[in-house]
């Protein structure tokens, strides 16, 4: 049963938001790609995410972006845990997104 996790808020303190950046900047070093590259896999590897939409201005962003795909099979269970120790902002429980079978959402939505 999927249990509703607390709404994000956005995070305010300097220390804390340059910490996260540090600790994730060292996750996408250890996986030998850039940060964008690591935030487009850690997104696309997410198994409620279809599809992504990202503006490009460059044509190097879109090769970094389809880049990105290459490396979603090295962001293991391993570092899933280690992103997670780092932000402690992921939800709790899996979700029937196609069902919208979560009577918290159904209450709260319709």
């Amino acid at each position: 049963m999927y249990e509703a996790s607390p709404p994000i808020r956005m995070m305010s303190d300097p220390d804390q938001i340059e910490l996260n950046y540090k600790g994730l900047k060292g996750i996408a070093k250890e996986l030998n790609c850039t940060m964008p590259e690591f935030a487009i896999a850690w997104g696309l590897k997410h198994p409620d995410v279809a599809t992504a939409i990202m503006g490009w201005k460059k044509p190097l962003e879109i090769e970094e972006s389809l880049h990105a795909m290459s490396k979603i099979p090295l962001i293991s269970n391993e570092i899933e845990e280690k992103v997670e120790c780092l932000l402690k902002n992921c939800p709790k429980g899996e979700f029937d997104w196609k069902n919208m079978k979560n009577s918290f959402l159904n209450k709260r939505m319709f």
